[in-house]
């Protein structure tokens, strides 16, 4: 069973995100589309990496979601993350606090440990926005980002 352990992340590990391509969706879920007016519950990009940071343990999920518009105070902002791309519960489930980045674009940043069973490298998380138990918006659109540890590029284009 895995144990996570939450942490906060510096500014300068988002950088290594901006690198790679997209990682192909799976497993099927439920769509949200932000009400109008409530640009702020719009995931428009976003990136993740499941990684060692140069060769610690235990690896760390890191995960950047960029919004529409700055964060509305009562919308929640989580990030999701599954054992598997076909996991139908996310093992873990993780608040954010909305933020600037360098260029001045709304985000939201997560970053976890996850001490995890020998020869299991693979994670897979979404991004979700909520308003109450109503889900405003998922990122990527269907399924889940797939993350391979210390993989090839990192998840990237969540929309």
């Amino acid at each position: 069973m895995r144990k996570l352990l939450r942490r906060t992340l510096p500014a300068a590990a988002f950088a290594a995100l901006t690198l790679g391509s997209a990682f192909p969706a799976a497993a099927a879920c439920p769509v949200g589309e932000p009400p109008r007016g409530l640009r702020c519950a719009d995931v428009v990009d976003g990136s993740a990496a499941y990684t060692t940071q140069q060769g610690q343990t235990p690896p760390t999920v890191l995960a950047e979601a960029v919004l529409a518009k700055q964060a509305c105070r009562k919308v929640q902002y989580t990030l999701q993350i599954f054992d598997e791309a076909t996991s139908a519960r996310p093992m873990i489930r993780l608040s954010g606090t909305p933020t600037t980045d360098e260029a001045g674009r709304p985000v939201v940043r997560f970053e976890h440990e996850v001490l995890q069973e020998a020869g299991d490298e693979t994670l897979c998380v979404r991004f979700v926005t909520r308003l109450g138990k109503r889900v405003l918006d998922l990122a990527p659109d269907t399924g889940c980002a797939e993350l391979l540890l210390d993989g090839p590029p990192p998840g990237r284009n969540f929309r």
